[in-house]
């Protein structure tokens, strides 16, 4: 007799899976504008990484591209850091582009810059898109004309940029050229100079007891005193001037006997015994009498 198993009847099917027991992606909260258009224009996203091109992203004819980390974003990404749906490029009915970022973790970047969340941020050709933590910079470019606010925008940017360097370069020039002062500056070292030797004779006079400001007008010095001063003043000039030429005699005599005749060695050692008797240099002599100079001409 046959097994009975051999006639056995075949397991029911499974049951179908329905639509809802389908794993479903995460449903994108994003609506669109009022003014969302179709891009008109192609456009793309050049990618670079380090500097260097390596992926040129063709746009698709959309009025909303998704970006994410999600596989059904229109652009995708694998960073980490990147959102599940990290932001969208929208288009209005002009083809101009906005970005939006979805309130992503890390935010999103326009030419360095995070732009706020949950606002639509105009881009224009060559600006530059960063998502997250990522490296990557992604340079958007449309084939639309651009328009003459736009050219006018990059001429104030051309500008700007222009008077910048120009600023830089002449505060490179100032700093390399810090001799040249006009006169100027040669001006005020004298007065400088000026100012501290009014100083110095300010002190010496202070010091040798002389009144200054208030007390020398409740001091002040009768005719006769004036007289009596300059005279002492002149005699002493007159004084100074006689050792002045007799140190100029006798040094030019001294200089001469030296040349004319060889001294003897032991006449040359009693002078190296001789202790040297304090005398005062012919220039402090002649500042001294310079000094005393200008005290007659006051």
């Amino acid at each position: 007799m046959a097994d009975d198993s051999e006639f056995a009847a075949p397991p029911p099917p499974p049951p179908k899976r329905s639509a809802s027991d389908v794993p479903q992606p995460p449903p994108l909260k994003y609506t669109k504008p009022s003014w969302a258009g179709v891009a008109a224009y192609s456009y793309t996203l050049e990618v670079l990484k380090g500097g260097v091109s390596i992926d040129k992203i063709q746009g698709p004819k959309k009025d909303v591209i998704t970006i994410g980390r999600l596989p059904l974003c229109d652009v995708q990404m694998e960073h980490p850091s990147i959102s599940r749906y990290h932001a969208v490029l929208q288009f209005n009915e002009d083809s101009d582009a906005y970005i939006y970022d979805l309130e992503s973790a890390h935010g999103t970047k326009l030419n360095k810059k995070h732009i706020p969340p949950r606002v639509h941020t105009l881009i224009r050709p060559g600006d530059q898109l960063q998502f997250g933590e990522s490296t990557r910079i992604f340079v958007y470019e449309t084939t639309k004309p651009v328009s003459e606010e736009d050219l006018e925008r990059e001429d104030r940017i051309a500008l700007r940029h222009r008077s910048r360097a120009a600023d830089v370069e002449h505060v490179n020039e100032d700093d390399e050229d810090q001799g040249i002062s006009w006169g100027f500056q040669e001006d005020a070292v004298e007065e400088d100079e000026e100012d501290e030797e009014d100083e110095e004779n300010e002190a010496s006079s202070k010091r040798k007891g002389a009144p200054s400001g208030d007390a020398a007008l409740l001091t002040a010095e009768t005719h006769d005193d004036l007289v009596i001063r300059k005279n002492a003043t002149e005699k002493a000039m007159k004084e100074l001037q006689e050792k002045i030429d007799q140190r100029k005699v006798r040094d030019a005599e001294g200089a001469k006997s030296k040349e004319d005749e060889e001294q003897d060695l032991d006449d040359y050692m009693k002078s190296l015994s001789k202790a040297p008797q304090k005398e005062a240099s012919l220039f402090s002599m002649q500042k001294e009498l310079q000094q005393l100079q200008k005290v007659t001409r006051l």
